[in-house]
């Protein structure tokens, strides 16, 4: 997902989309061949990092929270979400940033968000940060999808979930651009002005592990406002 009340983005062509692959709005675009096609796709498809995703297409969507919880006496916490991810997808750290280590200081259940202590580092009834990915269907998406007349063909179509509207194309934010973004790999830290890379997902990441720079760091999430900061830089192809 991406905040769009805010940010700066001057270039939005409309590329052939590839069908085979599921894209979140905020994801780092890659551009590949599909037949005789030029087509914009994920990192495990594509060739070479092109800007970021405008809208959603994918059957159940995906989105980023940081949230501040506390441990209860019983040494369990419930997060907002249920429906996570994964557990590569979570991150507990301390308030002073320490991380720690699922299975060793705790464990979580996916389907309804809960985490408990199983000794370890954590201390008992401690405040912790808590990354993570969780999963929402069709349906919800669907709170932005008010009426409205839809101007020059990949301009406005922030109304519908899928971009491609049948079409068959995505919208992609190219060049420089300063974009909110909740696509990122929740197990990196981030600070202010670090060079962010596409990993294999195609999600943002500070792991330097990728050579392809795509942008810098210039708002840190948290837990009232979780969206990365990034000031989009121009790939060459």
């Amino acid at each position: 997902m991406l905040d769009k009340k805010r940010g700066y983005y001057a270039d939005r062509p409309f590329y052939d989309v590839d069908t085979n692959v599921n894209i979140w709005e905020g994801m780092v675009a890659f551009l590949a061949t599909s037949g005789s096609a030029t087509v914009a796709t994920t990192a495990a498809s594509g060739d070479i990092p092109i800007g970021t995703f405008w809208k959603d297409r994918a059957a159940t969507y995906i989105r980023t929270v940081v949230e501040t919880k506390t441990f209860n006496a019983s040494g369990y916490l419930t997060l907002s979400h249920g429906s996570l991810l994964s557990t590569g997808d979570i991150k507990v750290t301390s308030a002073a940033g320490v991380v720690y280590d699922i299975d060793t200081d705790y464990a979580v259940t996916l389907a309804n968000g809960v985490i408990a202590r199983v000794g370890g580092d954590i201390p008992a009834l401690s405040t912790v940060v808590v990354w993570y990915k969780y999963q929402i269907q069709t349906a919800q998406a669907y709170w932005d999808n008010v009426s409205t007349k839809y101007t020059a063909v990949g301009s406005n179509y922030d109304r519908q979930p899928d971009d491609t509207l049948g079409s068959g194309k995505v919208t992609v934010v190219e060049g420089f651009a300063k974009i909110y973004t909740d696509q990122y790999d929740v197990t990196q830290t981030y600070t202010l002005n670090a060079t962010l890379y596409a990993d294999a997902n195609s999600l943002w990441t500070t792991d330097d592990g990728y050579t392809t720079a795509c942008g810098r760091v210039i708002k840190v999430p948290v837990a009232n406002d979780p969206f990365l900061g990034v000031q989009q830089i121009p790939v060459a192809l």
